[in-house]
């Protein structure tokens, strides 16, 4: 056999073997790796659900009332903490509001410690930007360090009959008052006394973290099914809350102004639009 031969031969050969590797491939992905793809992703949505549906009530409700915390101090300007400080009973608010945020930390580490395994990316992320806020960044306002947050979750995390939950308030006072009562927890409360006495200062960090505590109920309870209609959060306007706190003689124009540049970096407030200079 000549050359051209033998050249006919091997190209017949090598097509039919890459054939039969394409058409092998072909089929192994559309009757058994597909289906078993989308088979394992409806596993993990139904897996999902499923552990949702344990800890979802109590995680919207711990979030939901520290947002509503929140959303109160900075729309009223603190009048309800100082009209409790004013009756002598500052200690029950800061030790409330220090309760909500440590409730808040337990429910971050039980959702991320019951889902971690689920591929829930999205939750995740909603997550991970509240730890961050609540962390605060470079600016020496209210914070709670990552490894804190962390601490403080684990601490409140209860598991009872095998079920984990959070602890109770009375059960969190009974913690702090005691004489060995865990630092991150004094702490948290020094710095919500200190938040609370100096709140105007304070109330840009606090408009991003209510921020992400409405995002973060939104997406739990993206219907309101939790949530009364009347008491569903909405995001405060950031601009508003300085103009308010500038005008009420709060700050100062330069400590407004300051707070309103911090708010743009923040995603806060909308940066006014670049015009161009006609050519």
């Amino acid at each position: 056999m000549d050359l051209r031969t033998w050249s006919s031969i091997l190209t017949f050969l090598s097509g039919g073997v890459l054939g039969g590797f394409i058409g092998g491939a072909t089929k192994f992905f559309w009757e058994k790796y597909l289906p078993d793809r989308v088979t394992w992703r409806r596993q993990q949505q139904v897996d999902r659900e499923k552990l949702m549906s344990q800890v979802r009530g109590p995680a919207i409700r711990a979030m939901h009332g520290l947002e509503r915390r929140i959303y109160g101090t900075v729309d009223e300007q603190a009048s309800g903490y100082q009209s409790i400080k004013q009756e002598g009973q500052a200690e029950y608010y800061i030790n409330a509001t220090t309760f909500q945020i440590a409730e808040c930390c337990a429910w971050i580490e039980i959702l991320r410690d019951k889902m971690g395994a689920l591929d829930y990316a999205e939750l995740e992320t909603h997550l991970s930007e509240l730890s961050q806020t609540l962390l605060g960044g470079y600016r020496p306002h209210f914070h709670v360090f990552l490894l804190e947050q962390r601490e403080i979750g684990e601490r409140m995390v209860l598991i009872i009959n095998g079920e984990v939950c959070c602890k109770g308030y009375s059960e969190f006072l009974d913690l702090i008052s005691r004489q060995d009562a865990p630092l991150c927890l004094t702490h948290l409360k020094a710095r919500v006394t200190t938040m609370f006495d100096n709140w105007g200062l304070e109330a840009e960090k606090l408009v991003r973290i209510q921020h992400a505590l409405v995002d973060m109920v939104k997406f739990l309870d993206p219907a309101g099914r939790w949530i009364i209609e009347s008491r569903r959060p909405e995001k405060l306007d950031a601009k508003q809350v300085i103009d308010k706190l500038q005008k009420s003689n709060l700050l100062s124009v330069q400590e407004a102004d300051e707070m309103r540049k911090h708010a743009r970096e923040d995603g806060l407030i909308a940066r006014a639009p670049r015009h161009r200079s006609p050519a």
